[in-house]
């Protein structure tokens, strides 16, 4: 198993979201996006890092900011060679932000471009729920494709 803690700016976080294939995955077509100490310093002004730890080893992180008041939205970030870690994240993530973060929070929320059925599959599993879909809002090497979003209310945890 592993545990859940919250982490900062760190080579480690920097060294995940420059991955190209992690980049692949978070840029849209014709975005050109480098995580620098300003970029991640931006994701930290504006929300929270949560580290998954398993032996004392970063093996990824979700990225939790505020979407409107009621709710927080999560983005999960595992590099392919660690998704295997990644099981049972989800939950102790969840459960963590149920009882760590402002109760105003009612409602945790992904939002995954539909291509990525792994990542939907994943969210899934670890306790999300399809809420609904946004129509042709994501390109990815040139395809449009929807984004489905997956929420849970706080009280389901």
């Amino acid at each position: 198993m592993g545990s859940i803690e919250l982490i900062g700016n760190c080579q480690e976080v920097r060294d995940i979201l420059n991955d190209p294939e992690m980049l692949g995955r978070i840029c849209e077509d014709g975005q050109n996006i480098v995580f620098d100490d300003n970029t991640i310093d931006s994701m930290l002004a504006n929300g929270m890092l949560l580290g998954w730890f398993v032996d004392s080893d970063l093996k990824g992180f979700y990225w939790v900011h505020e979407f409107c008041y009621s709710i927080a939205q999560i983005h999960a970030h595992f590099p392919k060679e660690k998704r295997t870690y990644a099981k049972h994240s989800g939950k102790a993530m969840l459960k963590w932000l149920k009882d760590n973060i402002p109760s105003q929070y009612k409602k945790f929320m992904a939002q995954i471009p539909e291509c990525y059925k792994d990542v939907i599959g994943f969210s899934v599993r670890e306790g999300l729920r399809h809420s609904g879909r946004i129509e042709q809002a994501a390109y990815r090497n040139g395809k449009c494709y929807d984004i489905i979003v997956l929420s849970v209310n706080r009280e389901c945890i």
